[in-house]
């Protein structure tokens, strides 16, 4: 009989003891569905294309003057979408129309030539992401390097430039179908004297998917500016001008870099670094954060609200549902700091970095995966 009942108990222990095991197995599991290390890559990062629901895309410099993209799939397998040879200039900027990803770059045999020679070509680069496949879809060299590009349904929206022999600046919107593949429309040529600063100057663009904002600046004789963001529809007809002088003086005080719109909040960036963030109201842009070096979260769609972080820092800033946004202090183990961040729906990739010693002997990326919601509580 003692015999039976410790076998009993030693049965139940074994029991007892895969349960346990059971349940540490699941909320580990559920930690890592929070938070999943991805195995980066042997190939440095120069630029950040996209978030996808299994991957995400980018792009590598190489010595010799070619740019790699690839993509980084969360199971560590990686493929090489294609190279593009004589890379001299890209923006940075990407975006997205259906399964394709667009982005314009400038080609040189050198960056010398760009400037001296004038001996270049823009082109606009397709990464089919069903195909995984690179192609050259559009290449024209009138224009400067540096277009800036967004899209809207399934059109290219770009800020072309040109300059002329006597120094004038012109620029303009242009409209490309990817469909007929071919420019269908462009807008009204603003043009700026290079010379006097007199004139009115395209700075940046961009869209919320549907229509497309214009930053534009109207400089005077006697010395003072009117800058204001004109939002266009598709056929680039006029629907609103959006008063921008309640950020003007500290956003305008270097030329914008960035800008990125849902139609509700608005969020520039200049080359000094200084940033804002606004609200539009009744065609009134009025500041919620100003704050040198804050970026914003690179976005699979137009409509998501972003985050925005800064880059070297532990901060963010999430929105609230209110209209606003509360900022959040990470705390990050190790000395980690914020890197890159980028968004797709309800889910997040941060990438952190640290330095190993000094700012010369930077420790590999870490990437961490995480749901939105929970992106504050990362360590």
């Amino acid at each position: 009989m003692k015999k039976n009942k410790v076998l009993f108990y030693a049965i139940w222990a074994t029991v007892l003891l895969c349960i346990l095991s059971i349940i540490v197995c699941i909320a580990l599991g559920k930690d890592d569905d929070a938070a999943v290390a991805i195995i980066p890559p042997d190939i440095s990062i120069d630029c950040y294309s996209i978030l996808l629901d299994d991957s995400f895309v980018f792009f590598s410099l190489s010595e010799d003057s070619s740019a790699t993209f690839y993509r980084q799939y969360f199971d560590g397998s990686i493929v090489n979408l294609g190279t593009i040879d004589n890379y001299v200039f890209n923006l940075g900027i990407h975006t997205l129309i259906g399964q394709n990803l667009y982005f314009y770059i400038t080609t040189a045999d050198s960056l010398e030539a760009v400037f001296n020679n004038d001996s270049f070509e823009n082109h606009i680069y397709s990464i089919d992401l069903k195909e995984n496949l690179l192609a050259s879809i559009y290449s024209e060299s009138k224009c400067l390097p540096g277009a800036i590009i967004s899209s809207a349904e399934s059109y290219i929206i770009s800020r072309q430039s040109q300059r002329s022999e006597d120094n004038y600046l012109y620029t303009y919107l242009e409209i490309y179908d990817t469909q007929s593949q071919q420019v269908i429309n462009t807008s009204e040529i603003f043009s700026l004297n290079d010379n006097t600063n007199i004139g009115i100057y395209m700075m940046n663009i961009c869209t919320d998917g549907t229509y497309i904002y214009a930053l534009l600046d109207e400089r005077h004789e006697d010395g003072t500016n009117s800058p204001s963001i004109v939002k266009y529809d598709i056929n680039l007809q006029i629907h609103e001008v959006i008063n921008i002088d309640a950020i003007s003086d500290y956003i305008l005080s270097a030329r914008v870099g960035e800008m990125a719109t849902d139609g509700t909040y608005l969020y520039m960036k200049n080359y000094s670094g200084d940033s804002c963030v606004s609200i539009i109201n009744n065609s009134i842009a009025s500041p919620i954060i100003q704050e040198n070096g804050l970026q914003i979260s690179l976005q699979y769609t137009a409509d998501q609200y972003p985050l925005f972080y800064r880059y070297g820092g532990t901060q963010l800033y999430l929105y609230d549902n209110n209209g606003g946004y509360a900022s959040h202090t990470l705390d990050l183990r190790d000395d980690y700091l914020i890197k890159h961040i980028m968004v797709n729906n309800d889910t997040a990739l941060v990438t952190l970095f640290t330095y190993a010693s000094s700012p010369d002997d930077v420790v590999e990326d870490k990437f961490i995966l995480v749901d939105i919601s929970e992106i504050s509580e990362i360590e």
